[in-house]
């Protein structure tokens, strides 16, 4: 019975010891409002009709093996936070004595062993601490890049968007020169207008001919580019430029941004795991801590004679540590997890830096593009479509000089083409914006 109770003891002793301690990462829950998007890819269609931008986000963030491959390795980091900063798993030992030794209570027969190694406290603090940041920066790099694949895609979708309205203004113009064509060839027939002019409009409607076959061969590029970043097989668009915003912020609102911009937040929590590493590096200076605790059983035997403790059973306790005397490692150690904290400082003022730089040159693209907008919209176009009705008006009726016309018909398909590319820079610069910033 006394025996039964003393391995009860052992096993008690072994389940406390071994019990852990690990603090799940309240940050990763900021990724799980992303995770059910992160879906198998063999569930999403392999076609999208008249696709929206937002359809495919969507269905980009569904597919993204670049996503999917944080997703994973933040859940294998998330854990292993089960075991890091955790004690090591106890010993337990049995010796048998072929022959037994000999003591003044009798022979020993059997020997059961039990030992836990503690390290010090402040090791397993960090590095349980140094797992947690690893986890959390994981997910900080995680809403960067996930921002960044929405931009990629919005970019190439105004692009599409863009070079779908180039080719119907040109198809628009390569219609307006055929009708022109028909008109200076009747006039040429009159003898009111000369084969040059009927030349000249062949020349203009072949050249604006291979320039609808360039933008076609560009869409099938950006369809293909939209199918990679998505996943999906084959796309239709639905294509519109959307209008631009009321009103921006001020550049000084989004400045006070940069220093909770994803970029800078990942910056800063492997400022602190740099740091936790650190701590543990100088934890090497201290010893480990490892308590044994032995049961020998005693036979009976009678050549022992006089022993007051005769066959009675042995219960033993022992403490060891190790010395840690090669302080040339530890200093090592502690040398290398310094520079890489130092290196980590450098890199978050430097993200600081570059952040802010970014922040003001798309403030400024952004501000630019609305500015062209504008004045597209509100000036050029208008009057390069009014210039052009007057003049064609004019060369129809009364012969005015043909050259002019066929330049206000190049001037106005330039500026309409102008004023797509405004609206397409400022929503492709502005999604670049809010990547950087996360808004």
């Amino acid at each position: 019975m006394d025996r039964l109770w003393l391995l009860f003891v052992c096993v008690t002793f072994a389940g406390c010891m071994s019990s852990r301690h690990s603090d799940a990462l309240e940050s990763i829950a900021r990724f799980g409002e992303n995770r059910g998007s992160i879906s198998d890819s063999s569930d999403q269609p392999a076609l999208i009709e008249n696709a929206t931008l937002d359809d495919l986000v969507n269905a980009g963030l569904s597919r993204s093996n670049r996503l999917r491959s944080l997703y994973e390795e933040i859940q294998a980091l998330n854990a292993a936070l089960a075991y890091k900063g955790a004690i090591p798993e106890p010993m337990i030992g049995y010796t048998y004595d072929v022959f037994p030794v000999e003591t003044r209570n009798g022979p020993i027969l059997h020997m059961f062993m039990f030992s836990q190694k503690v390290p010090w406290t402040s090791e397993l603090e960090a590095i349980g601490e140094e797992q947690s940041l690893m986890v959390e920066a994981l997910c900080e790099r995680f809403e960067v890049e996930r921002n960044g694949f929405v931009a990629d895609v919005a970019e190439a979708y105004l692009a599409y968007c863009y070079e779908d309205a180039s080719r119907d203004f040109t198809s628009l113009a390569i219609g307006l020169l055929r009708d022109m064509r028909e008109v200076a060839t009747r006039r040429m027939e009159t003898g009111s207008s000369n084969l040059a002019d009927v030349l000249r409009i062949e020349s203009e409607i072949d050249t604006l001919d291979v320039s609808l076959r360039a933008i076609e061969d560009r869409q099938r590029a950006l369809l293909a580019r939209l199918s990679s970043l998505t996943g999906v097989d084959k796309l239709t668009l639905s294509v519109d430029l959307p209008e631009l915003p009321e009103a921006l912020p001020s550049e000084s609102e989004l400045a006070d941004k940069v220093s909770v911009a994803p970029t800078v937040r990942m910056a800063e929590v492997q400022v602190k795991a740099a740091e936790a590493g650190l701590d543990l590096a100088e934890s090497s200076y201290y010893p480990d801590v490892t308590f044994s605790l032995g049961y020998s059983v005693i036979g009976e035997h009678d050549r022992v004679m006089g022993a007051i403790d005769k066959g009675r059973d042995v219960l033993s306790l022992g403490v060891q540590m190790n010395l840690p005397l090669y302080f040339w490692q530890n200093e090592g150690r502690t040398s290398e997890a310094r520079s890489m904290m130092e290196s980590k400082r450098a890199s978050l003022s430097q993200t600081v830096l570059d952040v802010g730089a970014k922040l003001s040159m798309l403030f400024a693209s952004v501000s630019d593009a609305r500015r062209r907008v504008e004045l597209y919209e509100n000036s050029v176009v208008p009057n390069a479509e009014q210039t052009r009705d007057l003049l064609e008006s004019s060369w129809t009726t009364s012969g005015a000089q043909f050259i002019d016309l066929l330049l206000a018909e190049r001037a106005l398909l330039q500026a309409r083409l102008s004023l797509a590319k405004a609206k397409k820079d400022f929503h492709t610069d502005f999604y670049r914006l809010q990547a950087l910033l996360g808004i």
